[in-house]
């Protein structure tokens, strides 16, 4: 008898022959319960009679309350200190330096004003235009935002080129933000703008984007602290973080989930940060507080409905999402980001690099060009928080995809923002 295989037993049945008999041991079956009946399977349910058929209701993988613990996943790759990285003549070097002298040219009075003047201190520079004109409406309720994002920019500018004049502009910025903070004395609460915007924010009323600026005030005492080496940035740091964690504490789930529909950015990457360089778990579970669930759940079940919502607001909190898996290891916020940066960068990116019209994704996966009619113009911050998104999955699977991704946006969307 030919040796009984999986490949003769499906060909046996294929052809309705009778199966090789089993040998005695073979033939053996346990012995049925008192009462069996012989029963057999509902071809139509193929379910025993007397079991339940169907499916249960969708498990949403951000469904119950989000627990942090402390588990730090190992990254295959990490980048180079800056301080060890020098660019050479070419067009980088050339942006790198038509950028060092737009930071030249902004005075750091002018820019740490509004602080002062909402801490009650006297100021006599002429506050900046655009994100940070102190106006009334809603013209001037992102003010603060830019300083944040100059003391980021001084940080790196600084280590990567050893320009003694920017960290020491940032460096004194640091410290009359920090007066700023002692003046305020309220919990360790720091803006260029009034607290109470953020009764407004609570009371679900209209109000721009406090914790969006907030954030980038927050990542700038950060980038200060962990590249630029300043330890006041970290103390002003500490104490922004202990007023947002009291603050979002204070709320229900219900309550936080209703305010996070207002724009907040990246709360919830630079209180991980900070829970990673202090060690202290407490600002990670203040980070938890800023997980959207309504964004997360279809991502974390791999799912695209980001149609209708605003690009760049919302990629800061996928790479929240790749910071908190990368300090404890939770699976979901990895399918969360991983998810994310395939779905984007293969459906609805544009043949430069760039994600986003008219500032929101505007159609389902693949129809970018319905949308181009439209506005045609991707929106460059996309850019440089996808290129972030990237580095973090290269640092978990350093796949060269990952990296022809980064140096084709960056060449094609990133270059072209600063020139003369």
């Amino acid at each position: 008898m030919k040796p009984f295989t999986r490949r003769n037993f499906a060909a046996a049945l294929a052809a309705g022959a009778t199966l090789p008999n089993l040998s005695a041991d073979q033939q053996q079956q346990p012995a049925r319960p008192a009462g069996a009946t012989d029963a057999q399977p509902d071809p139509n349910t193929s379910v025993m009679p007397g079991m339940r058929g169907g499916t249960i209701a969708v498990i949403q993988p951000f469904d119950g309350p989000i627990e942090f613990k402390r588990s730090d996943v190992p990254l295959q790759a990490q980048p180079f200190p800056m301080t060890q990285v020098r660019l050479l003549p070419g067009v980088f070097k050339d942006a790198e330096e038509w950028n060092r002298a737009y930071m030249q040219r902004l005075p750091e009075d002018r820019l740490a004003r509004n602080f002062l003047v909402n801490a009650g201190i006297a100021s006599d520079a002429k506050p900046l235009g655009g994100w940070e004109q102190d106006t009334a409406g809603r013209a001037g309720e992102l003010r603060g935002h830019f300083t944040g994002h100059y003391l980021s920019a001084a940080a790196f500018l600084s280590a990567s080129t050893g320009d003694a004049e920017i960290k020491a502009k940032g460096d004194q910025m640091v410290a009359d933000l920090a007066k700023c903070q002692a003046k305020l004395n309220n919990s360790g609460y720091l803006s260029a703008f009034p607290i109470e915007w953020f009764d407004r924010l609570d009371a679900r009323k209209p109000v721009w984007a406090p914790f969006y600026t907030i954030h980038k005030i927050m990542a700038g005492m950060f980038d200060m602290y962990q590249t630029g080496g300043n330890k006041q940035a970290l103390d002003v740091l500490l104490g922004m973080a202990n007023w947002a964690d009291q603050w979002t504490a204070s709320k229900s789930e219900e309550h936080m989930q209703s305010i996070l529909t207002t724009e907040y950015g990246g709360m919830g990457e630079t209180l991980y940060n900070l829970a990673a360089v202090t060690n202290d778990d407490r600002w990670a579970k203040a980070g938890d507080r800023f997980t959207k669930k309504a964004f997360f759940n279809p991502l974390a079940m791999r799912r695209d409905e980001l149609r209708g919502l605003h690009s760049n607001t919302h990629i800061p909190q996928v790479l929240a999402a790749a910071r908190r898996y990368e300090i404890s290891g939770d699976s979901r916020f990895q399918e969360v980001a991983d998810f994310f940066f395939d779905t984007v960068s293969k459906s609805r990116t544009y043949v430069t690099g760039g994600t986003s019209n008219g500032e929101g994704w505007l159609v389902q996966p693949g129809l970018l060009g319905h949308e181009l009619k439209i506005y045609g113009a991707p929106e460059c911050c996309c850019s440089y928080n996808m290129l972030k998104l990237a580095r973090h999955l290269y640092g978990w699977s350093p796949q060269p995809s990952y990296f022809d991704y980064y140096e084709h946006t960056l060449l094609n969307m990133r270059l072209g923002t600063i020139h003369p």
